[in-house]
Parts: structure tokens; C-alpha cells; sequence
């Protein structure tokens, strides 16, 4: 019976791509596609914090390319605030990630008359793929990664299907998404014109420079408490016992704590046992929180946003890993000094002890020390 109903399935899900193909009509394009002739784009962002993050090259890279185009974001409610006061982008469309409502919003973007539509949400393609025929016409060119087993299926949806060699070649995340937009414009790609930059408000400085002028004169180490999946996070006791051998080791440094809201509680309570050397730092706001970063001379985090945040600020960091996360080349910090622990097998990253973490820190803090010598001699 389950055999029948896999296969009934998998006819359905044919008929069903074959009829989008009917109705949408999608044209193969090859590149490079004339950039003078885009005048508009739009890009689907509708997912977590870190991905936006990481899609901010692209958006710069575009804005450069074409100085004149408006480049639009179909965001979520999660990510939105990061590129809130972005000048690059001339619309915001905030929806939540539930389907019914991604279509909604999706249609009503149609009036804008794109030329470029990017759909950088790589799961569930098939509604990324509905979604730019919804928010785009005909004559809209549609970009995403080519999925070598359903290059067909996607052509259904999509003009142009971007080689997945470039998630071999390009290990970090915002490389694949800045390749992408290469590729399309027929652009060589260059690591050296990749910028990072996150536009904070005022209100956000202004809460995150009261915080650190609070708290005692010194050299800060960020510590991040959650992360986007209960199996990314360390508990509490995990956290208390690093923070000893960091105290223990490293006295001069204080150390700064943040979280979700659904931590803060946590946090609290972790750093009261640290009375003067740990301080926690309590917002709703990402933006505010993305205030704290520059602030602080190295990360400890789990596999979250804050990752790719940190390497915004060009900062060191700790990253913890689950094996039960995907494509962790794709996720690591972008050209900065940084130790990655990952868990032997598929669990939760409570399995990383605080003192495999401690040696992590000890071994890039050494590696930092020694190039500053290096570079002061």
C-alpha cells in the first residue's frame, strides 16, 4: 500500500509540474542576461535571520552592477529589520513563512513588473519557483540553483537554473549567492569585491553603547546562548563551566552574554554566577543586538545568525556544529579566524564539552596573539 501511494505521489507531483509548465510558460534563458535591460528585481528572502545576512553581498554586488536598478526583498518577519535601513533596497515586502500567505503577497508584487526575479530560498523550491511566476509575468526572467535530478521539474518554474557546481566551488553561503548573480550577468567572480554591511539605526547604537559604557573597562568576549533549532543549543551548565576555565584562564577579559527572549531568564541566571566578570545583554531587537558585535574582540556561539553577523564585524569565533545540520561548508564564518567544533555524530551540540570548547578558544586566541606580535614587530 505505501509503495502504491509513493508512486501515485510522485504521478501527481508530474501532472502537477507539467501544468505549471503549461501555464507558466517559462523560456529557457542562457546567459549572460543584458544588464541594461533590468530595470527592476525582485529577491526572495523569506526565511531566517542568517540568510538574509549572508544575501547581502549579493544585494550589493547587484547595486554595483547596475547602479540605477531597484532591487526589492520579499523578507520575513524574522529577518526583515536587517535590512530595514539598507539604502540598496528600495522595497521591503514582510510576510510570514506560511504558504497561503507567500502567495497572497506574492501576487499582489506582481503590479511591480519585474525584469529579475531571484528565488535565493533553496528549500522547497517548487514554492519558491510558484511564488516568482506569482510576483513576476511572462516576460520575467526567474533565477535559481539547478538541482541536477530535477533540472526538468525546475525548468517548469524557472528560466535560468544556475550549475550546483557552484556549492562545491563556493563553501560559504553568501559566495554561492554572489555566484549566482555572476553567472546570471555573465560576470567573472571575484572574492575581492565581495562587501559585508549591516545598516544599524541610531536607536540600536545608541542602546548598545549605553550597555557597554555600563559595564567595567576592558576587552569583551561575545558568548550567544540560542540558536534557531533546540538541537543547536548548549545548556546551561554547558555555558557555566566554560565560562570558569575562560574566567579562570583569561581573567582580564569580561564577558558579555546574549540571547532570544526565550533564554533571557537564562542568561540572567548563568551570568549572576559571575558576578562583575559576566554580563547579559537583553533585546527583542536583532539590531540591537547586532550593535553589541563590534564591540567585542571574540564570538562563542552556536551554528546561528550571530555566525554570520560576527563575520560582518570581521570578528574570531567559536562555532558549534550538530552533524544533524546540513552543508555545514556553507555555514562557516567568511574569511575570519575561527575554530569549528562539530558533535562525532548526529546529535545535539550539548554533546560538545565546555572543555573541547575552552581548547578551541585557547588555540585561536594563541593563533591571534602570535599574528599581532607578528605584525607589530
Amino acid at each position: 500500500m505505501g509503495i502504491i501511494k509513493k508512486k501515485f505521489n510522485i504521478f501527481l507531483r508530474i501532472i502537477t509540474y507539467l501544468l505549471f509548465k503549461v501555464i507558466f510558460q517559462n523560456k529557457t534563458v542562457s546567459p549572460p542576461v543584458n544588464k541594461y535591460q533590468i530595470k527592476r528585481v525582485l529577491i526572495l528572502r523569506y526565511d531566517k535571520i542568517g540568510d538574509m545576512v549572508t544575501t547581502l553581498p549579493s544585494i550589493d554586488f547587484i547595486k554595483k552592477l547596475i547602479p540605477d536598478v531597484q532591487i526589492d526583498v520579499l523578507a520575513s518577519t524574522q529577518n526583515y529589520l536587517i535590512i530595514k535601513n539598507d539604502p540598496r533596497v528600495s522595497n521591503i515586502y514582510i510576510c510570514e513563512n506560511k504558504k497561503l500567505k507567500l502567495i497572497r503577497k506574492a501576487y499582489y508584487l506582481r503590479k511591480n513588473n519585474y525584469n529579475l526575479i531571484f528565488a535565493f530560498v533553496f528549500y522547497k523550491t517548487s514554492l519558491g519557483g510558484l511564488i516568482a511566476n506569482l510576483a513576476g509575468k511572462k516576460n520575467t526572467i526567474k533565477v535559481t540553483i539547478e538541482h541536477e535530478k530535477r533540472k526538468k521539474i525546475y525548468y517548469a518554474f524557472f528560466n535560468l537554473l544556475v550549475p550546483s557546481e557552484s556549492f562545491i566551488q563556493y563553501k560559504c553561503m553568501l559566495e554561492v549567492l554572489v555566484n549566482i548573480v555572476c553567472y546570471t550577468f555573465g560576470v567573472e567572480y571575484d572574492q575581492n569585491k565581495i562587501h559585508q554591511k549591516i545598516y544599524l539605526d541610531d536607536s540600536s547604537i545608541y542602546k548598545a553603547k549605553k550597555f557597554i559604557n555600563s559595564l567595567p573597562h576592558g576587552e569583551f568576549i561575545l558568548i550567544n546562548l540560542s540558536a534557531g533549532h533546540p538541537l543547536r543549543e548548549w545548556s546551561k551548565e554547558n555555558y557555566i563551566e566554560l565560562i570558569e576555565h575562560l574566567i579562570k584562564n583569561y581573567p582580564t577579559f569580561f564577558y558579555i552574554l546574549i540571547s532570544a527572549p526565550s533564554r533571557f531568564s537564562e542568561s540572567l541566571s548563568i551570568s549572576s554566577n559571575f558576578s562583575g566578570k559576566a554580563f547579559s545583554f537583553h533585546s527583542s531587537s536583532i539590531l540591537d543586538v547586532v550593535s553589541i558585535v563590534p564591540y567585542c574582540k571574540m564570538v562563542i556561539t552556536p551554528d546561528t545568525s550571530i555566525v554570520h553577523i560576527s563575520s560582518v564585524f570581521s570578528k574570531p569565533m567559536i562555532v558549534l556544529f550538530s552533524r544533524f545540520s546540513t552543508n555545514i561548508e556553507n555555514w562557516k564564518p567568511y574569511r575570519v579566524p575561527y575554530r569549528a567544533l562539530q558533535t562525532l555524530k548526529k546529535e545535539k551540540i550539548d554533546a560538545i564539552s565546555p572543555l573541547e570548547v575552552f581548547y578551541a578558544f585557547k588555540s585561536l586566541y594563541s593563533e591571534l596573539e602570535t599574528e599581532n606580535q607578528s605584525n607589530n614587530q
